[in-house]
This record gives C-alpha cells, sequence and structure tokens, in this order.
C-alpha cells in the first residue's frame, strides 16, 4: 500500500467520523455532550484540511496519484 493510498484512506476515515460527530450533535439532548461533539468535530476539520493539504502536495511531488 502506498503512501498515498495510506493517506486516503485516512483521509476518508476521519471523514466518515467527523460526519457522525455532526449527526451526534444534531441528536443529542444533552448540551454538555453536543459542545463537547462540536468541539471534537472542530478538531477533526483542522485534521482534515492538514490531510487534505497534504494529499494535494503528494499528488504534486507525485504525479501518477492526481485524481485517484
Amino acid at each position: 500500500m502506498t503512501t498515498h493510498s495510506k493517506v486516503r484512506q485516512t483521509l476518508a476515515s476521519l471523514e466518515g467520523a467527523k460526519a457522525t460527530m455532526d449527526s451526534y450533535i444534531a441528536i443529542t439532548q444533552d448540551e454538555k455532550a453536543r459542545e463537547i461533539f462540536r468541539r471534537n468535530a472542530q478538531k477533526l476539520e483542522v485534521v482534515l484540511e492538514r490531510l487534505k493539504k497534504r494529499m494535494g502536495e503528494i499528488e504534486f511531488e507525485e504525479p501518477q496519484f492526481k485524481g485517484f
């Protein structure tokens, strides 16, 4: 498995985790729990942005991976 595919797989997993947190935010009644989910979703968003940037760098350095 290449670094590109590992990063892409990690990116997909984290996007799924963020989507799950977003759904928990929507359905949770407890305001304290909702705030915890919201804070963690924001942290995941930062990580996702960094990974997307890294993915762009990988695709720039290794053009054969662009579009996969």
